[in-house]
Order: structure tokens, then sequence, then C-alpha cells
């Protein structure tokens, strides 16, 4: 078998826990796979592997194929019994087995008892009360070193995988390792080509997949479309304010939530968010979040559009000199808002924290009984600051014609 390179040491590794965090065609799947068929043939009879996902119908045609394919690339079907129901590949020299499961069979996982190794593909679909369980599975005195591998995309540092194996609140020590597509010798052009697409189609696509960095990519998400500043990255774009004759900002005011102010300006088909006004707390007034407006000190031209359920704030904004429009809401305002925002690349400054986080996981609602992405925003979670973005961009999907960019800068 022919060993990829960055993955020499994990063929080696016999520490309990391992996690490969690896971007799309980074190969870390083909390795596994051949990691645990050389242990099925090398190692004592008795040997008992499980691979699991989260849902029983996704392995078939994922690792179970993976595994059928890499048994005929290496001519060795011969060596190996195959069924489908139940899933599992025995080898026929000493009846050791790779049983696969889906974790949506609970009472199955259950009756598992004294497994060597277990591969968990795909890792950021299970919770860690699901990696507990796998955990304690794999006991009992062996000859050989147990083993419980995860390989995934990093597609959410919001996630428990990122926080109790990656973050300063760790728990878990493991052995951990970071691959990209550039480590697979074995891609071909077009599919690099494809890969390499994602930095013009997606920032986050592409920092996920692409880079194997840590992203928020989850199938509900709202906004892959957005970036955060940095000079490197957009050596032309220029994120001062004075830069820009036409600038827009978006108020949502708040009493139990945030009152947030941001202010944008259009770059060709980038929304560039240059600052944040961000003020929460029972003792803040009105007042308190207007000075900080005032203080910030933007460009007499400035419109400020805002939310039309707090008609007495915008009079109050009007009499401090602030010119403010009360942005109309309506039946599938908000969506139409949102698939305008996703329709341009929103590169935030760095000093807009706030969006920052909320943009990172904001999510359309979805039933996971039914599988059914709805829509619409999930109610639930912080959108103070995504209000306020929406509020930037009304009159700009409301009346298209009437508002301009400025000219591309990159």
């Amino acid at each position: 078998m022919e060993i990829l390179k960055a993955y020499r040491d994990f063929m080696k590794d016999n520490n309990r826990l391992i996690l490969l965090m690896g971007g799309a065609g980074s190969g870390k799947s083909w390795t596994s796979a051949q990691r645990l068929l050389l242990k099925i043939i090398n190692e004592g009879a008795g040997n008992k592997i499980l691979v699991v996902r989260k849902i029983q119908r996704t392995l078939k045609n994922s690792v179970y194929d993976l595994f059928i394919h890499l048994i005929e690339t290496e001519n060795l079907k011969s060596e190996f019994t195959c069924f489908t129901s139940p899933m599992e590949i025995t080898y026929n020299f000493n009846g050791n087995k790779i049983v696969f499961l889906g974790l949506d069979d609970v009472e199955k996982l259950k009756s598992f008892q004294n497994i060597q190794h277990i591969w968990v593909e795909e890792a950021t679909e299970i919770n860690e009360k699901d990696f507990r369980q796998l955990n304690l599975r794999m006991r009992g005195i062996s000859a050989y070193p147990k083993t419980f591998t995860m390989t995934f995309n990093p597609v959410d540092i919001n996630g428990w995988l990122f926080k109790k194996f990656f973050s300063s609140e760790k728990v878990y020590e493991a052995s951990i390792y970071k691959t990209t597509y550039l480590d697979n010798t074995f891609l071909d052009a077009d599919y690099i080509k494809t890969l390499e697409d994602l930095k013009n189609a997606s920032d986050m696509d592409w920092k996920v997949y692409g880079l194997s960095e840590w992203g928020a990519i989850t199938q509900n998400q709202v906004f892959r479309n957005w970036d955060v500043y940095s000079e490197d990255r957009y050596p032309d774009i220029n994120m001062t304010i004075k830069k820009y004759e036409k600038l827009f900002a978006g108020v949502d005011f708040g009493s139990t939530h945030a009152s947030v102010c941001l202010l944008i300006a259009l770059a060709g088909n980038n929304i560039l968010v240059l600052d944040e006004v961000y003020i929460k707390g029972s003792a803040s007034t009105n007042i308190d979040f207007f000075r900080k407006v005032i203080d910030r000190n933007y460009p007499k031209n400035v419109i400020y559009y805002a939310d039309s359920a707090e008609p007495r704030s915008i009079n109050e904004m009007r009499r401090l000199g602030l010119t403010v429009l009360a942005v109309k809401k309506g039946k599938d305002s908000v969506k139409h808002a949102l698939d305008f925002l996703k329709r341009y690349h929103i590169i935030i400054h760095p000093r807009c924290e706030n969006l920052i986080k909320e943009i990172t996981s904001y999510q359309y609602l979805y039933d996971e009984k039914t599988d059914t992405i709805f829509k619409e925003p999930d109610p639930h979670q912080p959108d103070d600051t995504i209000a306020s973005l929406r509020y930037c961009v009304d009159r700009m999907w409301r009346l298209p014609n009437k508002i301009k960019a400025v000219p591309s800068l990159y």
C-alpha cells in the first residue's frame, strides 16, 4: 500500500485518541481505511473494528464503499468476505471483522463489546455524549493498543470538538493531524481547480475545505460569503471610513437586547462593514447609545436606517441632528434582505467583534426530526448585529436602481 507522506506518522500512532482534521480531498478518509485494513490483516484473531457515522443510511455509499474500493485496488478481494446486511467485512484468514454502524441505532451499539479500534467518519455529526458512549465500548485486555480515530472537516468552531480538543478549555488529549488537499499527491488537476475556485466563491468554504482552518459551516448556515479584513489578504481594500463617499448605517434598538449601529460601504461586489457600536445592559439607555454613535463622528451625509418599531427612538436620534429613516417591515422582508446580503462578499473589520460572533453561527431554522431546513432564521439565536446589517441594505434591495456602489477596488 502506498501511504501519503503526510500520514506516515499517523499510520504508526498508537495513542488511544487520534484526530484527523482535513479539508476536502486531503486523503484523511482513504488513509484511515488503509490503516484499519492493515490492522485486521496483521493483528491477531478476535480483532473487531467499529466504523461509525451518525446516520446508518449514510454508511453504504461512503465508508463501506471506500473499503470495498480499497480492497479491490490492492487486489485483495479473494481474502475478504463482504456483506451489506448486516454491513460487515471479514478477513478470511483470521476472522477479524470491520462492522459498520450508525448511531441512530443506539440499542445495537450497546451490544458491542471488546472492540479493538473505532473510526468515526464525519465526527462533527456526532455529539460529545455519542463520543463518550463509543469510548466506553473500547475496553478489555488486548495484545494490541486500542485506538479511537475521528476524521472531520473543521466546519464548526462553535461545536464540542473544537472546545474539548482544541481550545484553552480542552479536556481530552489526543494526537492531532491537520492536512489539506496539497498533502494528497493523487488528486487530479480538475479537482484541485474545483477546490481553488472556492477562493472566489466562498471565503468560509475555502477556509474550511481548502485551508483546513476552523470555520462555521452547517447545513443550515445562513452566511458563508464573509471574511474578516486583514491587510495581507485584501491589500487593495481600504477600510478607512473617510475613504468612501457613500456610507450606510443600520440601527437596531434594544432594551433587553443590545442596541447596535453598523456602518458599511459598497465597493463593487463587496459590502465593507467598517464600524460597530454595540451597547448592552440594563443600566444603559438610548441616550448612552446615541452618544456612542455621535462620538464616532461619522460623516454628516450618513443616513441611518432604523427599526420602524421604535418611532420614539427614531425621533430622539433626529433631535440629535442625525438623518434617520424608518425601515419598512413586511411579509418576507427579512428573507429578501438576507438574500440580498448573500449576493455580496462581506468583508468585516476586526473591531466589529459582535457581528463576527453572530454571523459565524447564524442559522436557518432546522427540524432535526424531519431533516428540514426552513428559509427563515432560527428565532432563538442572537441577531442584534444581523438585524442592523439588514437595515443597512434596506433601501438597496427595495430600490436597487436608486443606490449605486462605488467602483470595485479589486
